[in-house]
């Protein structure tokens, strides 16, 4: 609460000093004194006996809540001290304030109050405040609610620091807003949108709502609230990755439990609207975007796709396209013909599900390694049977923490991802990129015992999961954790409620050892780049990138040695290689290899053995800019003779492209966060334009060989340092090779 309670402080002080420096500055006003600066503004205009009514609505404020009208100088935008002062007439938030007599028409309409609560349905358990700043020249009509608030901040700033008019800066402000939450559509002025009446505009404005509030008390409203204005008055984003994931999590649990219909019956109770806008769309498309599965539609019916934000606490899970919905397959789905992240496995693999956590107590039992006649403690927890030890197997190369034997005895060894996954017996060598090993069997033995094998990924979520589901409250590091060291270096006993066993057997970074008696971390078999391995960091606390409570899934480097621990089943010893496969491509295909002489630089995003499927992401850079930026709305910074260049540049390789044989088939333009932010697969580098636009053009061309199609865009690549941002102006060329069969 004390930690919460700052941070609310630190938001007031920020929102305190914000509103200050538009107060006294007079930055905000052009050569004709009026407030925006820009050109179309027709001047200050004085509003006599006017009325203002509209309806204020988070959910809807509570009958007797308070509203004002507070008069703002049309060149500083500074609240001048007049205000107007009304009520709530109904539990619908209706308001209607007479006599207002304005020597501006700029005003904020602010309204204080309780509120109904969509998620609960019932009234709040405190008071909110919402504001909504307008132009009351041609306007009687204004509605205060949640887009209008969060877009309050950003279009202050565009006002008196970009010299925009109140227009201009409110249209992009909402878009800017809704683009937050992955929302692209032709919708009234937020101060139109109501959510008691149907279209897509009003349902936008109560699936902010229903997300900004998910399962936050007021408090942690007001505090989310905040943070979002103060993110997006300046950088023109909301770039809290934590906040959003939080969201999603509580979206994607509410709408695979199918909760949101009580979301949808609290609205109707309220007898306010005869059909409540289709909102739920929007919900959905924000924790799909969010996981990084994208549209479910019909040409991606039953395809398997894998949640890839490591912030999640579903991050691993497996999820199917069914009937327009992604849900949670059971134990015998596999990974489809679906294109997976290039940081994960792209083959058939069993996630876990709810149906593969057992219940019951553990099962001990012991394990004898016939390589030299140790003897390891077992346990069978659900579905699964583990090495209740770390490995102690003294393959050559294994290390004991400081070289010393003692500490291998109590802790076991520490293995680097060459001796943990038994490379040299699969024909990689000391060169894992010259293996490309991501999916080439399921499951890995590795340096386990025969029978056993080196756990994958969905293995340890499935650990996870029986321990969250079984731990009576306890989180799972907790629960599968001997001991820990605290800050203090203080031994610390945690429950080790399931005999687990996890004991702190400390790391060694290539360079030095650290970390004993406070890190417990352990190899997956999951391989996430050439020179990258994910391993398992258990805590007893709740920490980011967690998969059941204190479970954390990091990379880390091919020389650092971690501890393994095997999970019984048969795991494969040798590979035979088929080097045609699209995971073994090495370069452009060989039919648009002229594409190498425009190339700045490459790389291989995404293949599918099934689908015979390839990507290739590829730059060509035309010019190069640093610039000193503030905040991450980098389009403002773009320069348009250079991006004019690269246009031109690239106009250039269309030819060559048709030269070549390939036809144009279409372009289309989508918005640069949905761009940016799109599959959440392919790992693109961010793209920056002028006008926050990207506009792509599509070639195909088909051979006996393959079918290929290229996307061909321009934009600048963004690189932030300390100081400087550089821009890399030019053009991208993404290649995708769908491969026929062979006969």
């Amino acid at each position: 609460m004390r930690e919460m309670m700052m941070k609310m402080n630190q938001i007031i002080g920020s929102l305190a000093i914000g509103a200050m420096f538009w107060g006294c500055s007079d930055t905000g006003s052009d050569d004709n004194g009026v407030a925006g600066g820009a050109s179309g503004d027709a001047g200050i205009v004085a509003v006599t006996d006017w009325e203002v009514a509209g309806v204020s609505q988070k959910g809807p404020f509570v009958t007797g809540s308070a509203v004002t009208v507070q008069e703002l100088d049309g060149i500083t935008l500074k609240q001048t001290g007049k205000s107007f002062k009304g009520t709530i007439k109904s539990d619908k938030g209706d308001f209607a304030i007479k006599d207002i007599n304005l020597e501006s028409q700029y005003a904020i309409l602010e309204a204080s109050g309780y509120y109904r609560d969509e998620i609960s349905g019932k009234k709040s358990a405190a008071p909110v405040t919402l504001r909504a700043l307008t132009d009351l020249k041609d306007r009687k009509h204004v509605n205060i609610n949640l887009l209008t608030h969060l877009e309050y901040e950003r279009v202050m700033y565009l006002v008196t620091e970009k010299k925009k008019s109140i227009a201009e800066a409110k249209e992009q402000a909402e878009r800017e807003v809704l683009a937050t939450f992955g929302i692209e559509g032709d919708f009234a002025e937020s101060e139109d949108l109501n959510i008691f009446e149907t279209g897509d505009g009003n349902a936008a404005l109560l699936a902010i709502s229903v997300l900004m509030q998910s399962d936050a008390d007021v408090a942690g409203l007001t505090e989310r609230m905040g943070e979002f204005s103060i993110s997006l008055a300046e950088g023109g984003s909301w770039d809290d990755a934590d906040a959003k994931t939080t969201i999603a999590d509580w979206a994607c649990d509410v709408d695979l439990k199918g909760s949101l219909s009580k979301v949808r019956k609290n609205v109707e109770d309220w007898k306010y609207a005869d059909t409540v806008p289709a909102f739920e769309k929007y919900v959905t498309n924000f924790w799909w975007n969010n996981y990084g599965l994208g549209a479910c539609n019909d040409k991606r019916e039953n395809e398997t796709k894998r949640n890839v934000n490591k912030l999640s606490k579903m991050y691993n899970e497996y999820f199917v396209c069914e009937g327009g919905r992604w849900l949670i397959p059971g134990d015998d789905a596999k990974s489809s013909s679906s294109v997976e992240s290039p940081n994960s496995s792209s083959s058939s693999e069993n996630p876990p599900s709810s149906s593969s956590i057992d219940s019951g107590e553990p099962v001990f039992g012991e394990l004898t390694d016939a390589r030299d006649g140790r003897v390891y403690k077992t346990v069978k927890l659900g579905s699964q049977e583990w090495m209740a030890e770390n490995l102690n197997y003294a393959a050559e190369g294994s290390l004991c923490y400081e070289n010393d034997e003692k500490n291998c005895e109590k802790y076991g060894r520490l293995y680097n991802w060459k001796i943990a996954l038994d490379t040299s017996n699969r024909g990689c060598g000391d060169n894992f990129s010259g293996c490309r090993l991501r999916s080439d069997f399921h499951p890995r033995e590795g340096i386990c015992p025969d029978g056993w094998h080196v756990p994958e990924h969905a293995e340890w979520d499935t650990l996870f999961a029986y321990a969250d589901a079984h731990g009576e409250g306890e989180s799972a590091g907790d629960a599968l954790q001997a001991y820990y060291r605290d800050d203090y270096l203080e031994k610390t006993y945690s429950s080790d409620r399931f005999g687990f066993n996890v004991l702190p057997a400390g790391v060694f970074n290539g360079k030095e050892f650290s970390g004993l008696g406070t890190s417990s971390e352990f190899w997956t078999a999951s391989i996430e780049t050439t020179d990258w391995l994910s391993y398992i960091s258990i805590t007893p606390s709740t920490i980011h990138f967690v998969r059941g409570s204190g479970s954390n899934v990091y990379m880390t480097h091919i020389s650092h040695a971690v501890s393994v621990r095997c999970v019984k089943g048969q795991g494969g010893k040798r590979n035979g290689y088929d080097f045609d496969a699209p995971r073994y491509e090495e370069d452009l295909p060989e039919e648009v290899g002229f594409i190498q002489d425009y190339v700045s630089d490459k790389d291989r995003r995404a293949w599918d053995d099934d689908s015979l499927m390839t990507f290739w992401y590829v730059r060509h850079i035309t010019g190069t800019e640093s610039v000193h930026t503030s905040g991450k709305n980098y389009s403002q910074y773009v320069s348009v003779s250079l991006e004019d260049d690269a246009r031109d540049s690239l106009d250039q390789f269309k030819g060559v492209l048709e030269e070549n044989g390939f036809v144009y088939v279409k372009s289309d333009s989508i918005g640069q966060a949905t761009y940016n932010g799109r599959d959440g697969i392919y790992f693109m580098h961010e793209v920056a334009t002028s006008d926050s636009k990207v506009r792509r053009d599509y070639y195909e061309k088909e051979t006996a060989k393959a079918k290929y199609v290229i996307v061909v865009l321009v934009g600048a690549n963004v690189s932030a340092g300390e100081s400087l941002t550089v821009f890399r102006y030019g053009y991208s060329i993404e290649v995708h090779t769908y491969y026929k069969p062979k006969s």
